[in-house]
């Protein structure tokens, strides 16, 4: 059985299942996610933010202007563009990057 029923309705995972689904998250945590072949990606991902923190910490005026106001409003810099980074997805900070021009000196090993 793939799920069980347990005591008030819940539902849930049998126990087989719930063996086989944790050796499968143990394996992407070491092989794929932590894995050798990632660091080098995982490398280029922190300059990339690295750069571009820099840049806005250089260039504040050029945050949205929602993040514009938070500084102005007397928020931390560095925390309202740690805010704008984190709020952005792989593909919206390397073409943010590229736009910027901060991008081709990262992509180097």
């Amino acid at each position: 059985d793939l799920v069980t029923a347990g005591a008030g309705g819940a539902v849930g995972l049998s126990d087989d299942v719930r063996t086989a689904l944790n050796v499968l998250k143990d394996f992407l945590a070491e092989q794929v996610y932590r894995g050798p072949a990632t660091a080098g990606e995982v490398a280029k991902a922190k300059r990339l933010l690295q750069a571009l923190y820099a840049y806005y910490q250089d260039h504040p005026a050029e945050l949205p202007a929602e993040y514009r106001e938070l500084v102005a409003a007397r928020e931390p810099a560095g925390r309202v563009i740690g805010d704008f980074l984190a709020g952005m997805t792989d593909r919206y900070a390397i073409r943010t990057a590229e736009t910027l021009a901060v991008l081709p000196t990262l992509w180097k090993d």
